[in-house]
């Protein structure tokens, strides 16, 4: 029964450390005295995560770059502060092959009407999940038709 197993002989399992202890001497716990208060640790505000790669349209890259670009958004609320900024940020990462077609695409829609041409970071995730990670083919054939329909064609 896993019950009965001890921490010492089941890996992975490590015995609960003092929260002052050294994770290279787990016994170790240091000695404070009555009167001194340790500091809280330090927090910082201003994380600089580094962005994610530039997007080619490799679909075998697809969720590794939206994981990426949704981490950033995390981190970074104050910076990507409204559903047009980060579909604008994630667009800036699109530089080549179908991928600079679809930004290209995305941002003539928004000169010639005015408007984003989506409405939602939702929306344009689900597209992104749609055509870059869900069908090879169908994303190959939304490529093919921005490049003609951005082309005028």
């Amino acid at each position: 029964m896993l019950g009965n197993i001890d921490n010492k002989t089941w890996w992975g399992v490590l015995p609960p450390l003092h929260p002052t202890a050294s994770l290279l001497n787990p016994g170790f716990t240091p000695a404070l005295d009555e009167e001194e208060n340790p500091s809280p640790p330090t927090v910082h505000n201003h994380l600089k995560p580094g962005g994610p790669p530039a997007f080619d349209g490799d679909c075998t890259k697809g969720h590794t770059f939206m994981n990426s670009c949704v981490l950033y958004q995390l981190l970074c609320t104050a910076e990507l502060h409204d559903d047009q900024a980060k579909i604008h940020w994630v667009l800036s990462y699109m530089k080549s092959n179908c991928t600079a077609t679809f930004a290209n695409h995305t941002t003539w829609y928004e000169t010639k009407y005015g408007a984003p041409h989506y409405a939602t970071w939702k929306a344009f995730h689900k597209v992104f999940i749609e055509t870059c990670l869900e069908n090879e083919s169908a994303h190959a054939l939304m490529c093919l038709k921005s490049d003609c329909y951005f082309q005028g064609k």
